[in-house]
């Protein structure tokens, strides 16, 4: 196995520390069923991160591949998210310790200057028409799906899902903020 965080110590025990975290959050969402956007006692409403480009535009947010697989028995495509576990949406900040831990939850590799972590409270998702659907992964505890929720008034199977509207994935964008890069000392 390689070495995540190259002799990068500080790095290493904030992901150790993240993993914990992550950990104990998970295991107030059941497996395939939709977050709501209910406050949580203490974390009150959930955010979740979308890693995207510097830019996110509508048209980089269409479902390709992958995206259409079912993940164990949730039905419904969507785009992989993972639930904020960090307080960044809250903030609407970002540390690049905290960008270089996300990334490798979701990419398994560092961060680039390309790189950009956009967040949303759930009810915001939920007003212009997704829903967020807990599905953990053995590599990204938070794993989640954001889910037009159309597709969810189909009957599974189906393998003829259409392409969300343009229009839909606007508002989704416009939703989606982007975490400022700030200073982590």
């Amino acid at each position: 196995m390689t070495d995540r965080f190259k002799g990068n110590e500080v790095l290493r025990k904030a992901f150790d520390i993240y993993k914990i975290e992550a950990d104990a959050l998970a295991r107030r969402f059941e497996h395939a069923k939709e977050i709501t956007s209910n406050p949580i006692l203490d974390i009150g409403v959930p955010h979740i991160l979308l890693v995207g480009n510097n830019n996110l535009r509508p048209d980089q947010l269409v479902l390709r591949g992958v995206d259409f697989q079912s993940i164990d028995t949730l039905p419904f495509p969507g785009r992989s998210v993972t639930v904020d576990s960090m307080g960044i949406g809250e903030k609407k900040t970002i540390t690049k310790e905290q960008m270089d831990i996300i990334s490798q939850i979701v990419f398994r590799k560092s961060s680039d200057r390309k790189d950009a972590v956009y967040t949303a409270d759930v009810a915001e998702l939920n007003e212009v028409g997704f829903r967020i659907y807990f599905c953990p992964l053995s590599s990204n505890r938070l794993h989640s799906r954001i889910v037009y929720e159309p597709y969810t008034k189909l009957e599974y199977p189906s393998y003829d899902f259409p392409q969300i509207p343009e229009e839909s994935l606007a508002k989704l964008v416009s939703v989606l903020h982007k975490a400022k890069l700030v200073d982590g000392n």
